[in-house]
């Protein structure tokens, strides 16, 4: 059997507890060696022979004995080392010592240690931070955990986490074969999707989103649980993998997971997506009735603009449309991204459409502003500049101030319409955004166009201004 890592003696080494891999009355195999075996035959389905790889398993000596058996030697030229979780894995000695001495040489975040969760256990502190492989669930009766791999009914759901396993180790296999240094180089961002973490009820659709992402050749982040001491170390990790993918996406339910402290959340990966201005696309289940949802801060979650209630089918569809589009777009001249924008403001407000102004432009747009003005301009000028601003420009946002008159801002709206029929082909604005600043009393402007956008700020401006309306003309 060859190595696919050329430096390395084993491919992947297996750390596990011998007691866990006892044999049942009936059974031929243990549940870590009856793992193993359904792993190899995925592995070689990957790779594309069952001798391109080398595993090493210790599956020799009977459960009483503690004994290094030359294991140390063996991890220490293995290139992925995979880890079998359980209560007793954590009272061995002998895995606490296997562990250690990996860890001694490789970085906990070095993408090359794996966890199999085969049974509920509580992490130790250097393992914290990475993601696990789930292969238990509650007991629907009475709550405790169940291994899965038992019987027939979970077979399907046992061989998708298999599987799973085998896509992302094959990946860093690939990694380290190419002497790739960190595993965030082993993809073009063009090619990084930024799949966020989801509530419990959710996780099985998120692993199934994610294997079929995989399979057309997308990288899907992030590849560890986001845990830290404090709030600006979690945002800093969680900002590092947004930057270096292309599209946030998000799977909603009705439920707000909660999460201990140091530990990331849906929400909070969404607030940091949306603040670096990410394109973001979000699913929530059709038959979900909003009405219903008592969380308030959950509700106005599920019915943003982003969100999208369509078959998971019709999401993935979604995704690779929306990526062959930002791709499309990359190719554009980066000192406009191919769009004029008018920030139409009210003459008060001149100053705040500068910081947005300013704000448009660190991310390569081109603007324009309205024409500065008093009570000597002849209205027949200002009326003027402003056709001639809604004639060139490609998309328009008016900002809706604490103190803007709602009055002035409909006729800017019904401008913006009049405008479009004056325009070249009679070519429809991208969108016509009204930003409401947070604190502004919210009272419809009672206007229904196609390419209308009414946007609510959560902070002051440009904060959420700019971010929002990049996310609108990105749809």
């Amino acid at each position: 059997m060859s190595v696919y890592v050329p430096q390395y003696q084993y491919d992947i080494f297996v750390s596990y507890a011998h007691v866990d891999n006892e044999k049942f009355a009936g059974a031929d195999k243990g549940w870590v060696t009856t793992l193993v075996d359904t792993l190899k035959i995925f592995l070689a389905q990957k790779i594309g022979s069952a001798d391109a790889y080398s595993l090493w398993l210790d599956d020799i000596l009977p459960g009483h004995i503690s004994s290094t058996y030359n294991s140390i030697q063996y991890l220490e030229n293995s290139a992925i080392f995979l880890l079998i979780l359980s209560p007793a894995y954590l009272k061995s000695e002998q895995c606490r010592l296997e562990l250690n001495a990996f860890l001694a040489k490789v970085s906990q975040n070095s993408g090359r240690v794996f966890i199999v969760e085969y049974q509920a256990a509580e992490r130790i502190e250097t393992l914290n931070d990475l993601r696990g492989y789930t292969f238990w669930e509650p007991d629907p009766i009475n709550g405790r955990p169940r291994a899965l791999g038992f019987d027939s009914k979970h077979a399907y759901q046992y061989h998708l986490k298999v599987e799973d396993l085998a896509i992302d180790i094959v990946d860093q296999l690939e990694i380290l074969k190419a002497d790739t240094v960190h595993i965030n180089n082993t993809s073009s961002p063009q090619n990084t999707i930024f799949l966020a973490e989801v509530s419990d009820d959710l996780s099985f659709q998120r692993e199934e989103l994610k294997r079929n992402l995989e399979l057309q050749g997308l990288r899907v982040l992030p590849n560890k649980l986001y845990v830290f001491n404090t709030k600006e170390e979690l945002k800093k990790s969680i900002d590092s993998d947004l930057q270096n993918s292309v599209l946030f996406v998000q799977l909603l339910s009705a439920i707000a997971p909660q999460r201990p402290p140091g530990m990331s959340t849906p929400q909070l990966q969404y607030d940091c997506a949306k603040e670096l201005g990410l394109p973001i696309l979000q699913w929530r289940d059709r038959k979900l009735k909003l009405n219903e949802i008592t969380d308030l801060t959950q509700r106005k979650l599920l019915t943003g603009y982003t969100v999208m209630a369509v078959s998971m089918v019709e999401f993935q569809q979604q995704i690779m449309q929306t990526l062959e589009k930002l791709k499309i777009d990359d190719e554009k001249p980066s000192s406009t991204n191919g769009n004029f924008i008018f920030i139409n403001a009210a003459p008060q407000e001149l100053d705040l459409a500068k910081q947005v102004e300013t704000a448009l432009v660190k991310n390569g747009f081109a603007c324009s502003l309205p024409m500065a003005i008093d009570h000597n301009t002849p209205p027949a000028k200002i009326r003027e500049d402003l056709d001639n601003n809604l004639q060139f420009c490609d998309a328009v946002i008016i900002l809706n101030n604490i103190n803007t008159d709602l009055v002035w801002v409909r006729q800017q709206v019904l401008q913006c319409r009049r405008a479009e029929g004056k325009r070249e082909n009679r070519q429809a604005l991208k969108a016509i955004a009204v930003y409401n600043h947070p604190d502004r009393e919210k009272s419809p402007i009672n206007i229904n166009l196609p390419n209308l956008h009414i946007l609510d700020g959560s902070v002051p401006y440009p904060d959420t201004c700019v971010p929002t309306f990049i996310q609108v003309l990105q749809q």
